[in-house]
């Protein structure tokens, strides 16, 4: 009987230390995935603040079509050296698909990683649908898409990162956006370093709680409290039905991005399968 309370003491205490191991675990790699993705911001973010600062682009964007109708060839050449070096800038991070720069006073243009191209050319138009219906109260906001037509290889799914864009100057501003496209398969690299994956639901919620990226079909509600969104990190146990599972999350310092990991209890259970086989004998 000893050996049996023991044993059971003994599984008991083992079950929490593999609780706290993993829930130490799932925060340290989430961590660093966001670490990752904050990178990715702050490149985004470097790249709108030399368009926001440049003190002539707003002359050339306001005088890129002449009185005449015809583009200006100064304002263009220079226009599109600006944005050749902004976008070399962005296409030098392996994990950006494309970008575009478009700008309110000029809608028949886009600024493409491809170079300027007429808006009615582009294959891809759901980014510029999605800018004209945001609220101007909205400065920033991310978006699932799939990118497909003649300049895309086959289907591509991509997170889009939307920043509204004021370009300043002496006497106005001119208003745009700017769009960075990340692949997918960027987020699938940093969350397979995640120890025992195959077992976990991952997912990203950008800081207004929109779901930018998950591994799986469910709904992320379905495993936590939207009260327990208010925390920076939490971890905690939830009962759905007769299953249970370990929940832990952690928050992005600078971009309150949120990273959340979700793993059966059960696949917890099963590393201490031979503890319990001695606990009952």
């Amino acid at each position: 009987l000893p050996v049996a309370i023991l044993s059971t003491l003994y599984y008991y205490n083992s079950f929490n230390y593999v609780r706290e191991q993993e829930i130490q675990t799932d925060t340290k790699y989430l961590s660093l995935a966001g670490q990752s993705i904050d990178t990715v911001l702050n490149d985004i973010t470097y790249v709108v603040s030399l368009l926001e600062f440049d003190s002539f682009m707003n002359e050339a964007l306001e005088g890129l079509i002449e009185e005449s109708g015809n583009i200006s060839p100064t304002k263009y050449i220079y226009l599109n050296s600006v944005w050749d070096n902004t976008s070399r800038a962005l296409m030098a991070k392996p994990y950006i698909s494309s970008a575009y720069f478009y700008v309110d006073n000029n809608p028949q243009f886009v600024f493409t990683t491809q170079g300027i191209r007429r808006t009615a050319d582009l294959d891809d138009t759901s980014w510029l649908t999605s800018y004209k219906s945001k609220a101007d109260d909205i400065f920033y906001w991310t978006e699932q898409r799939n990118l497909t037509g003649s300049n895309t290889a086959g289907d591509k799914d991509i997170i889009s990162i939307f920043r509204r864009v004021p370009i300043f100057h002496n006497t106005s501003e001119t208003k745009g956006v700017v769009v960075v496209n990340i692949n997918s398969n960027y987020f699938n690299s940093l969350i397979s370093k995640i120890p025992n994956i195959e077992s976990k639901k991952i997912y990203i919620l950008d800081d207004k709680s929109n779901i930018i990226y998950q591994n799986n079909a469910d709904p992320y509600e379905m495993y936590l409290d939207s009260s327990l969104l208010q925390e920076k990190e939490f971890s905690e146990v939830k009962k759905i039905g007769n299953d249970s599972y370990l929940v832990a999350a952690t928050q992005s310092a600078y971009y309150g991005w949120r990273y959340i990991s979700v793993i059966p209890m059960s696949a917890l259970l099963s590393k201490l399968t031979f503890i319990k086989k001695i606990s009952i004998q």
